[in-house]
């Protein structure tokens, strides 16, 4: 074994913190340029999405093809949905779960709607944050399943995220005041 493999930082060890955190990278860049293939194949076979619906309720597929369905219309509608779409994560914490690997991050997301008639008119920014079990594959490290708290969409009656955080949680200020 090797130095980087066996120096761990927060027990997950250098080189799978670094291939996971590129995963994440292959993620976003998946995710924003709309390539359904590429983003599916961050997940494990069985892996699952849990995510906000339109109407605010919460949303859970498990499976590629479940995921697929969930956002094919998504991308679909992309280019009229918006013009550029980045997903920054930041703070990502990771931790050890069993011999999976926790990921926990911030999320904003910066969309580009200058064409819309209606809110949002220009940019708009979406909040909250990003948990994701990692597991390791054949392929390498896949997501096993992501959840996705957005806050904004909450205030937006697009989202039921807000109202799971208690006080003195993360985003809903300090728990020193």
């Amino acid at each position: 074994m090797s130095e980087l493999e066996e120096t761990k930082i927060n027990g997950v060890s250098i080189i799978d913190r670094l291939q996971i955190l590129d995963e994440v990278n292959r993620y976003a860049w998946a995710w924003d340029s709309g390539d359904i293939e590429e983003y599916l194949g961050c997940y494990a076979e069985d892996g699952a999405l849990e995510h906000p619906t339109p109407d605010g309720k919460p949303g859970y597929h498990t499976g590629r093809d479940a995921v697929r369905q969930a956002i094919q219309a998504n991308m679909d509608t992309r280019p009229t949905n918006a013009y550029g779409l980045q997903h920054h994560f930041g703070s990502p914490r990771l931790e050890p779960k069993g011999d999976d690997v926790q990921v926990n991050a911030y999320c904003a997301v910066l969309r580009h709607e200058f064409h819309r008639t209606y809110w949002p008119h220009g940019p708009s920014f979406r909040i909250g944050t990003w948990h994701c079990l990692y597991t390791r594959t054949d392929a390498g490290w896949r997501i096993k399943v992501l959840s996705v708290k957005m806050w904004t969409d909450t205030a937006f009656n697009s989202g039921i995220a807000i109202q799971d955080r208690k006080p003195g949680m993360v985003g809903t200020g300090t728990p020193f005041g």
